[in-house]
């Protein structure tokens, strides 16, 4: 605290001898939302509620549920509300990762010091705090252990914005951020309808008497579950699969799931594990450097992946690993491999920029849930080597 407030002093003085930085008058950096969102109207109106009357609302549920999809909903819908909405993951905050770089660059905030990773923190907090920052809404997204944001939010005392987060934790373990009971929200899985709505709009398929059904046992199958409809949709798509076929592939798979894999791995939904052995074994079929891939990049942070950093990587790796070498050496040969695994919705591009004239991929992001169960599915012969 001593420390912020001394660079606060210092950036006063800074001001009085040179022109103030611009930062604009409205600012946002909310993610797009997918475009066969189907939205959960109930927990969206229950976030819009109680943000008025809280400094820091959460929303709260099992990963794969749909909280970030939720959220962004709600922050689109506010967007004639605030000058500013500031969507952060919490290992931006606690890492100065790339997103909250990117963010601060974007506000044109003084007093950052491109060797010091924390000074951009320091930034972005004494902005909000000043009277100049107006009415925000910042969106912290994935904050799973709260208690690694206590000191943030210590700082984080003004009257002048509001907090959103979403998160696995309960409301017992988010008291530890002085947040109410009454402004955590539960997620809830999809009902029947909304499942059964996004596979039909996902898939592109035809919605009749014969296909509705089946559509309901699958969407049943999948626990409703945001993620793993999402997965089996992409599937489905990609390999232009019967509704039917895709149902009995689930159960033949789920069994083999439960009996090899689900012994050893994370506390997450067998859905989501299932849906994610399907698609990986098809890449698997056609693209074996892409699932080399996916294993490398599920040790990264979840969101704003640089394709430049993943290529270092990749470089300085043991030479005998040749089967990612290609993708050091060309951005063509990344996306390349990048391009089934975006198919079959195990990755996605998350940033673009402009490249001689052409709008280009910057990073990418894997759902922190896939990671998880990559992570969990290497042996330890496949994990010693990205150790």
């Amino acid at each position: 605290a001593q420390q912020l407030q001394l660079l606060e002093q210092i950036l006063a003085r800074l001001n009085e001898v040179q022109p103030a930085r611009v930062v604009p008058e409205r600012y946002e950096n909310i993610p797009p939302q997918t475009a066969c969102f189907v939205p959960k109207q109930e927990e969206i109106d229950a976030l819009r509620e109680r943000i008025p009357h809280h400094r820091c609302v959460a929303l709260s549920g099992l990963g794969g549920i749909g909280k970030t999809q939720s959220a962004i909903a709600v922050a689109n819908s506010l967007t004639d509300q605030y000058d500013y909405i500031l969507w952060l993951s919490a290992e931006d905050i606690r890492f100065a990762a790339t997103g909250l770089r990117m963010l601060v660059d974007a506000l044109n905030l003084p007093g950052v010091n491109p060797e010091q990773g924390e000074t951009y923190l320091q930034a972005l907090l004494i902005w909000l705090r000043s009277e100049s920052s107006k009415n925000w809404l910042l969106v912290i997204d994935n904050a799973d252990e709260p208690e690694s944001l206590q000191e943030f939010f210590k700082e984080l005392r003004t009257p002048h914005g509001k907090v959103l987060l979403t998160t696995r934790a309960s409301a017992g373990r988010l008291a530890t951020l002085n947040i109410l009971p009454d402004a955590v929200v539960e997620a809830k899985t999809m009902t029947v309808e909304q499942a059964v709505e996004f596979l039909f709009r996902r898939t592109g398929r035809s919605r009749n008497p014969e296909t509705e059904p089946t559509a309901k046992l699958i969407a049943r199958r999948l626990g409703y579950l945001p993620l793993a409809l999402e997965q089996a949709s992409a599937y489905i798509t990609q390999t232009r699969s019967p509704l039917k076929d895709y149902l009995q592939l689930y159960d033949q798979k789920r069994r083999e799931w439960d009996q090899k894999y689900k012994p050893q791995m994370g506390n997450y939904p067998a859905t989501v594990g299932t849906t994610w052995l399907i698609n990986i074994e098809r890449v698997q079929q056609t693209s074996p450097q892409s699932v080399e891939l996916l294993r490398l990049l599920a040790f990264f942070d979840s969101e704003r992946i640089p394709l430049w950093l993943v290529q270092e990587v990749v470089l300085r790796l043991e030479p005998s690993l040749n089967a990612l070498q290609p993708i050091a050496h060309g951005e063509s040969a990344l996306r390349e491999a990048l391009a089934p695994l975006i198919g079959y919705s195990l990755v996605e591009y998350d940033s673009y920029i402009e490249q001689e004239g052409e709008r280009v991929p910057y990073s990418c992001a894997v759902h922190r849930l896939v990671q998880e169960v990559v992570r969990d599915s290497l042996g330890e012969a496949q994990a010693q080597w990205i150790a």
